[in-house]
C-alpha cells in the first residue's frame, strides 16, 4: 500500500468525528500541439500528470485536419498516465473536466459518431467562404459579435456544405474535439 493510499484509507476511518473523503479531479486539455492531463486534489495540488500526442495532418489546398479516433485514443492515454502517476484510488475521482481547441469543427451524426475529421483552426480551405461571408455581412457580424468573419465555425461549416454535400447530409451537428471526447 502506498503512502497516498494509506492517507486516503485513514480519511475513511470513523473515529467518532466527521468523515472526510478526499475528492479528486481529472482535468484534460486537448490542444493543438499536445494533449495534457492532470489529477488534482481538493486544494488543486497536482498529484500526477500525463500526456498524449496531437497528430496534425496537412493535405492539399491548405487542409489541416486531425483524426477524431486518434484524438480520443491519445486523450485516454493522457488520462490513464495521469491517474497511474497520481497513485490514488480511482473511486476518489469525482469529476472529469475537458477543454481544448475551439475554432475548428468536426461533424458528428445522430449517434455521436464522427462523420468528418477535426477541421483544425489552422485549416484555411474555407477562404472563399470567409470572403463570401465578409462581402455579405461583415458590418452586421462586427456589430453583433465584435469580431470579423475568420477561419472558424461558420465558414468551415459552409465549406463542408458546398464541397462535400454527401458527407454534409450525414452531419447532425458540428462540435469541438473536447465535447466529442467527453460525450463518449
Amino acid at each position: 500500500m502506498t503512502k497516498k493510499n494509506i492517507i486516503l484509507t485513514l480519511k475513511h476511518i470513523d473515529y467518532g468525528k466527521e468523515i472526510h473523503i478526499m475528492k479528486l479531479f481529472v482535468c484534460v486539455d486537448i490542444g493543438t500541439t499536445g494533449i495534457r492531463s492532470g489529477v488534482y486534489d481538493e486544494e488543486f495540488r497536482l498529484l500526477g500528470s500525463g500526456s498524449g500526442r496531437s497528430v496534425i495532418r496537412r493535405g492539399a489546398q491548405n487542409e489541416i485536419i486531425q483524426d477524431p479516433e486518434e484524438i480520443y485514443t491519445e486523450t485516454a492515454r493522457a488520462i490513464r498516465e495521469a491517474v497511474q502517476a497520481s497513485d490514488v484510488d480511482n473511486s476518489s475521482i469525482v469529476c472529469l473536466s475537458f477543454d481544448g481547441q475551439m475554432a475548428g469543427v468536426m461533424g458528428i451524426d445522430k449517434d455521436w459518431e464522427a462523420v468528418t475529421p477535426y477541421d483544425s483552426w489552422l485549416d484555411t480551405r474555407c477562404s472563399d467562404q470567409v470572403s463570401f461571408i465578409k462581402s455579405r455581412g461583415q458590418r452586421k457580424i462586427i456589430e453583433k459579435t465584435g469580431n470579423i468573419p475568420s477561419y472558424n465555425h461558420g465558414p468551415k461549416i459552409l465549406w463542408w456544405k458546398e464541397n462535400n454535400p454527401e458527407v454534409f447530409a450525414e452531419i447532425e451537428g458540428f462540435i469541438q474535439p473536447s465535447t466529442w471526447v467527453a460525450g463518449r
